[in-house]
């Protein structure tokens, strides 16, 4: 069972997909979701995208004068919450999945070549 979180920023970073004029279109939430997995990158690790927080759990009377969509403001934003002992929790879905698939497909093509040798 998890821990009850009290004060808690939930953070993201967000999954790029470029769409060139051969790729389908994405019109539903599933062919979404697949191309992201398919095609997609995560975009830069210092950087967050999107956050969740309850209106009242937050320390906003701390916050300095920022400006939202500008270089850094998201990693104060993190650093205060931290600092407030506010608990972040990174809800990035992790590109790991994708890479460790493929090293296990390598491998067993590897293995499989090896017991032709």
């Amino acid at each position: 069972m998890l821990p009850l979180l009290r004060r808690t920023l939930v953070v993201g970073r967000r999954t790029n997909v470029l769409l060139g004029n051969d790729a389908p279109p994405l019109y539903l939430p599933e062919n979404v979701t697949a191309a992201a997995r398919q095609r997609g990158k995560l975009f830069t690790p210092n950087a967050e995208d999107y956050f969740f927080v309850a209106k009242n759990n937050f320390p906003w009377h701390r916050v300095a004068d920022v400006v939202v969509g500008r270089p850094a403001y998201d990693n104060y934003l993190v650093g205060l919450a931290i600092r407030q002992r506010v608990a972040v929790v990174d809800a990035t879905e992790k590109e790991k999945k994708k890479k460790k698939k493929k090293k296990k497909k390598k491998k067993k093509e590897k293995e499989k070549e090896e017991k032709k040798d």
